[in-house]
């Protein structure tokens, strides 16, 4: 577990799966272009190699669960 501290989340195409929970604040996620506001409980469900982005629209805690390890995180 860790924790990161962004305002905003650079344009991302991970081969890795990923479910992120809001647990505070609000997070908008841009995905294929579309943009989603992730509340407080709300959970979204990225697949593998889809493009996306995001930006705090007020300070959040999220929890990122990814589908395999990520190898650059492994160390």
């Amino acid at each position: 577990m860790g924790l990161v501290n962004l305002d905003q989340l650079p344009d991302l195409n991970l081969a890795e799966g990923i479910v992120v929970r809001a647990v505070a604040g609000e997070l908008e996620l841009t995905v294929k272009g579309v943009p989603h506001l992730l509340v407080p409980g709300k959970v979204m469900v990225l697949p593998s190699n889809v493009p996306y982005s995001g930006r705090a629209v007020r300070d959040c805690y999220v929890v990122d669960v990814f589908h395999r390890v990520r190898e650059d995180w492994r160390s």
